[in-house]
Protein backbone atom coordinates (compact mmCIF):
# COMPACT_ATOMS: atom_id res chain seq x y z
CA UNK A 1 0.00 0.00 0.00
CA UNK A 2 1.82 3.37 -1.06
CA UNK A 3 1.21 6.29 0.95
CA UNK A 4 -1.78 7.92 -0.81
CA UNK A 5 -3.74 4.61 -0.43
CA UNK A 6 -2.56 4.84 3.40
CA UNK A 7 -3.88 8.15 3.59
CA UNK A 8 -7.28 7.68 1.82
CA UNK A 9 -7.90 4.47 4.03
CA UNK A 10 -6.95 6.50 7.21
CA UNK A 11 -9.43 8.30 6.49
CA UNK A 12 -12.07 6.27 5.23
CA UNK A 13 -11.74 4.35 8.42
CA UNK A 14 -12.45 7.32 10.37
CA UNK A 15 -15.17 8.00 8.56
CA UNK A 16 -16.76 4.64 8.36
CA UNK A 17 -15.92 4.75 12.35
CA UNK A 18 -17.44 8.28 13.17
CA UNK A 19 -14.61 8.40 14.97
CA UNK A 20 -11.62 11.30 15.49
CA UNK A 21 -7.79 11.45 15.91
CA UNK A 22 -5.49 13.52 16.94
CA UNK A 23 -4.32 14.24 13.87
CA UNK A 24 -2.97 12.36 10.38
CA UNK A 25 -0.07 9.81 10.70
CA UNK A 26 2.91 12.08 11.09
CA UNK A 27 4.68 10.52 7.62
CA UNK A 28 1.84 11.48 5.78
CA UNK A 29 1.52 15.28 7.14
CA UNK A 30 3.07 16.66 4.40
CA UNK A 31 1.83 16.08 1.66
CA UNK A 32 1.35 18.65 -0.73
CA UNK A 33 -2.44 20.16 -2.39
CA UNK A 34 -1.89 17.79 -5.38
CA UNK A 35 -1.05 14.48 -3.96
CA UNK A 36 -3.49 15.47 -1.26
CA UNK A 37 -6.51 15.76 -4.28
CA UNK A 38 -5.42 12.10 -5.23
CA UNK A 39 -6.10 11.22 -1.85
CA UNK A 40 -9.77 12.51 -1.62
CA UNK A 41 -10.11 10.75 -5.35
CA UNK A 42 -9.33 7.28 -4.00
CA UNK A 43 -10.94 8.34 -0.32
CA UNK A 44 -14.30 9.10 -2.89
CA UNK A 45 -14.17 5.94 -4.57
CA UNK A 46 -13.90 3.77 -1.07
CA UNK A 47 -17.07 5.49 0.18
CA UNK A 48 -19.46 5.76 -3.61
CA UNK A 49 -18.41 1.54 -3.08
CA UNK A 50 -18.84 1.14 0.86
CA UNK A 51 -21.81 3.01 0.80
CA UNK A 52 -23.23 2.11 -2.91
CA UNK A 53 -23.36 5.43 -3.73
CA UNK A 54 -22.37 7.86 -6.39
CA UNK A 55 -21.16 11.41 -6.58
CA UNK A 56 -23.88 14.40 -7.70
CA UNK A 57 -21.53 17.08 -7.75
CA UNK A 58 -19.22 19.38 -5.74
CA UNK A 59 -18.69 21.08 -2.49
CA UNK A 60 -16.50 24.27 -2.65
CA UNK A 61 -14.91 25.22 0.87
CA UNK A 62 -12.81 27.84 2.27
CA UNK A 63 -14.27 30.56 -0.06
CA UNK A 64 -14.77 33.25 2.71
CA UNK A 65 -11.77 34.85 5.18
CA UNK A 66 -13.21 33.32 7.90
CA UNK A 67 -13.23 29.92 6.71
CA UNK A 68 -9.67 30.17 5.58
CA UNK A 69 -8.70 31.21 8.69
CA UNK A 70 -10.46 28.78 11.00
CA UNK A 71 -8.68 26.14 8.56
CA UNK A 72 -4.93 27.36 7.52
CA UNK A 73 -5.61 27.79 4.13
CA UNK A 74 -4.95 30.95 1.55
CA UNK A 75 -7.74 29.86 -1.18
CA UNK A 76 -10.35 27.59 -2.15
CA UNK A 77 -10.80 24.03 -2.04
CA UNK A 78 -13.43 21.23 -3.24
CA UNK A 79 -14.44 17.95 -2.50
CA UNK A 80 -17.10 15.76 -3.61
CA UNK A 81 -21.36 15.33 -3.02
CA UNK A 82 -22.69 12.23 -2.81
CA UNK A 83 -26.48 11.04 -3.43
CA UNK A 84 -26.54 8.98 -0.34
CA UNK A 85 -26.18 12.48 1.81
CA UNK A 86 -28.09 14.43 -0.54
CA UNK A 87 -31.53 15.47 0.93
CA UNK A 88 -34.31 17.66 0.51
CA UNK A 89 -35.53 20.49 2.51
CA UNK A 90 -37.14 20.38 5.07
CA UNK A 91 -35.38 16.92 6.59
CA UNK A 92 -34.69 15.23 10.05
CA UNK A 93 -30.81 14.19 10.70
CA UNK A 94 -29.64 12.21 13.75
CA UNK A 95 -26.44 14.13 15.19
CA UNK A 96 -25.34 10.81 16.37
CA UNK A 97 -24.35 9.78 12.83
CA UNK A 98 -21.52 12.29 12.99
CA UNK A 99 -18.30 13.91 14.92
CA UNK A 100 -19.86 17.37 14.84
CA UNK A 101 -22.89 19.18 13.12
CA UNK A 102 -21.78 22.75 11.77
CA UNK A 103 -24.11 24.28 9.67
CA UNK A 104 -22.90 26.22 6.37
CA UNK A 105 -25.69 27.96 4.77
CA UNK A 106 -24.62 28.73 0.92
CA UNK A 107 -25.57 29.40 -2.66
CA UNK A 108 -25.31 25.89 -4.80
CA UNK A 109 -25.84 26.00 -8.36
CA UNK A 110 -26.70 23.35 -10.72
CA UNK A 111 -25.34 23.24 -14.09
CA UNK A 112 -27.44 23.41 -17.27
CA UNK A 113 -24.86 22.81 -19.50
CA UNK A 114 -21.37 21.27 -19.38
CA UNK A 115 -18.74 23.64 -18.93
CA UNK A 116 -16.08 24.08 -22.14
CA UNK A 117 -12.66 22.94 -22.41
CA UNK A 118 -10.21 25.11 -23.09
CA UNK A 119 -12.30 28.59 -21.41
CA UNK A 120 -11.20 30.42 -18.84
CA UNK A 121 -14.67 31.02 -16.93
CA UNK A 122 -15.21 34.12 -15.41
CA UNK A 123 -18.88 34.83 -12.83
CA UNK A 124 -20.32 35.94 -15.97
CA UNK A 125 -19.44 33.66 -17.97
CA UNK A 126 -20.35 30.54 -15.67
CA UNK A 127 -23.78 32.26 -15.37
CA UNK A 128 -24.72 32.09 -18.71
CA UNK A 129 -23.81 27.87 -17.95
CA UNK A 130 -26.43 27.54 -14.96
CA UNK A 131 -29.73 26.11 -14.83
CA UNK A 132 -30.69 26.72 -11.30
CA UNK A 133 -29.67 28.36 -8.00
CA UNK A 134 -30.25 26.79 -5.00
CA UNK A 135 -30.76 27.41 -1.57
CA UNK A 136 -28.68 25.19 0.68
CA UNK A 137 -27.35 24.09 3.81
CA UNK A 138 -23.72 22.09 4.05
CA UNK A 139 -23.03 20.82 7.26
CA UNK A 140 -19.43 19.98 7.82
CA UNK A 141 -17.99 18.01 10.30
CA UNK A 142 -13.99 16.74 10.47
CA UNK A 143 -12.42 13.79 11.88
CA UNK A 144 -9.36 15.19 13.52
CA UNK A 145 -8.60 16.49 17.36
CA UNK A 146 -9.04 19.77 16.44
CA UNK A 147 -9.40 23.03 13.94
CA UNK A 148 -5.89 23.98 14.30
CA UNK A 149 -4.21 21.17 13.08
CA UNK A 150 -5.83 21.57 9.81
CA UNK A 151 -4.16 23.10 6.79
CA UNK A 152 -5.10 22.94 2.61
CA UNK A 153 -3.75 19.12 2.45
CA UNK A 154 -5.88 17.75 5.29
CA UNK A 155 -9.12 19.64 4.57
CA UNK A 156 -8.92 18.42 0.83
CA UNK A 157 -7.71 14.60 1.54
CA UNK A 158 -10.67 14.73 3.80
CA UNK A 159 -13.05 15.54 1.01
CA UNK A 160 -12.84 18.72 1.93
CA UNK A 161 -14.50 17.61 5.10
CA UNK A 162 -18.06 17.40 4.16
CA UNK A 163 -21.20 15.81 5.66
CA UNK A 164 -24.22 16.26 4.02
CA UNK A 165 -25.92 18.85 1.75
CA UNK A 166 -29.98 19.70 2.20
CA UNK A 167 -31.05 21.76 -0.77
CA UNK A 168 -34.12 23.96 -1.07
CA UNK A 169 -36.00 25.19 -3.63
CA UNK A 170 -34.19 25.75 -7.40
CA UNK A 171 -35.01 28.99 -8.77
CA UNK A 172 -34.75 28.79 -12.50
CA UNK A 173 -33.67 32.06 -13.57
CA UNK A 174 -30.70 34.71 -11.93
CA UNK A 175 -32.39 36.94 -13.97
CA UNK A 176 -32.74 40.38 -11.29
CA UNK A 177 -30.76 38.41 -8.83
CA UNK A 178 -28.02 40.56 -7.11
CA UNK A 179 -26.27 37.82 -5.51
CA UNK A 180 -23.50 39.66 -3.79
CA UNK A 181 -25.96 41.56 -1.54
CA UNK A 182 -28.21 39.07 -1.61
CA UNK A 183 -28.86 38.49 2.24
CA UNK A 184 -29.36 35.41 4.32
CA UNK A 185 -29.96 34.80 7.78
CA UNK A 186 -29.41 31.36 10.26
CA UNK A 187 -31.61 30.81 12.80
CA UNK A 188 -31.59 28.07 15.47
CA UNK A 189 -34.72 27.41 17.27
CA UNK A 190 -36.69 30.17 16.05
CA UNK A 191 -33.65 32.79 17.42
CA UNK A 192 -31.79 34.55 14.98
CA UNK A 193 -27.79 33.58 15.43
CA UNK A 194 -26.19 34.48 12.41
CA UNK A 195 -26.13 36.26 9.19
CA UNK A 196 -24.51 36.82 5.96
CA UNK A 197 -24.39 38.15 2.62
CA UNK A 198 -23.37 36.06 -0.89
CA UNK A 199 -20.50 38.07 -1.22
CA UNK A 200 -18.37 36.76 1.38
CA UNK A 201 -18.13 33.49 -0.57
CA UNK A 202 -15.24 35.06 -2.92
CA UNK A 203 -17.18 38.66 -3.48
CA UNK A 204 -20.17 36.70 -5.47
CA UNK A 205 -21.18 32.96 -5.22
CA UNK A 206 -20.45 32.85 -9.18
CA UNK A 207 -16.85 33.95 -8.82
CA UNK A 208 -16.60 30.22 -6.65
CA UNK A 209 -18.14 28.49 -9.10
CA UNK A 210 -15.92 30.00 -12.02
CA UNK A 211 -13.07 28.57 -9.46
CA UNK A 212 -14.10 25.41 -9.97
CA UNK A 213 -14.71 25.46 -13.62
CA UNK A 214 -11.39 26.56 -13.90
CA UNK A 215 -9.36 24.70 -11.47
CA UNK A 216 -11.37 21.00 -12.60
CA UNK A 217 -9.18 20.65 -15.60
CA UNK A 218 -6.35 20.57 -13.91
CA UNK A 219 -7.31 17.40 -12.03
CA UNK A 220 -8.53 15.41 -15.50
CA UNK A 221 -12.20 16.40 -14.15
CA UNK A 222 -14.79 18.63 -15.97
CA UNK A 223 -18.20 20.38 -14.07
CA UNK A 224 -21.06 18.54 -16.41
CA UNK A 225 -24.93 19.59 -16.98
CA UNK A 226 -26.85 18.51 -14.50
CA UNK A 227 -23.94 18.43 -11.73
CA UNK A 228 -24.63 20.25 -8.42
CA UNK A 229 -22.33 22.79 -7.27
CA UNK A 230 -22.56 24.49 -3.64
CA UNK A 231 -20.03 27.49 -3.28
CA UNK A 232 -19.23 27.55 0.43
CA UNK A 233 -20.14 29.42 3.58
CA UNK A 234 -22.12 33.14 3.41
CA UNK A 235 -21.71 33.85 7.05
CA UNK A 236 -20.00 33.07 10.27
CA UNK A 237 -20.74 29.28 10.81
CA UNK A 238 -22.56 27.92 14.03
CA UNK A 239 -22.40 24.56 15.60
CA UNK A 240 -25.74 23.37 15.52
CA UNK A 241 -26.80 20.84 18.81
CA UNK A 242 -28.65 17.77 19.13
CA UNK A 243 -32.82 18.64 19.29
CA UNK A 244 -31.99 22.01 17.73
CA UNK A 245 -34.39 23.25 14.62
CA UNK A 246 -31.97 25.13 12.11
CA UNK A 247 -33.40 27.62 9.62
CA UNK A 248 -31.59 29.24 6.67
CA UNK A 249 -33.42 31.98 5.22
CA UNK A 250 -32.78 33.34 1.79
CA UNK A 251 -35.54 35.72 1.52
CA UNK A 252 -36.84 35.37 -2.03
CA UNK A 253 -34.58 32.33 -2.75
CA UNK A 254 -36.84 30.53 -0.28
CA UNK A 255 -35.44 28.31 3.14
CA UNK A 256 -33.83 25.26 4.07
CA UNK A 257 -34.53 23.28 7.41
CA UNK A 258 -33.16 20.93 9.24
CA UNK A 259 -33.90 19.30 12.55
CA UNK A 260 -31.98 17.48 14.60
Amino acid sequence: MNDIERYAEFNFQLRQANQSADDVPADLASFDIDTAYAVQDLLASKLCTARKTTTFGYKIGCTSEGAQQLLSTDGPVYGRMFNASKFASPVSIDPNDYTMTVIEPEFAFEMGADVPAGHTQTAESIADLVAAVIPSIEVVNHHLGGWDVFDAPRVIADNAIHAFWVGGAPTKSLDGLDLPSHEVSLFADGVEVASGRGEIALGNPLNALAWIANILPKYNKQLKAGEIVTTGVCMPVYTAQAGQHIKADFGSLGAVEIQF
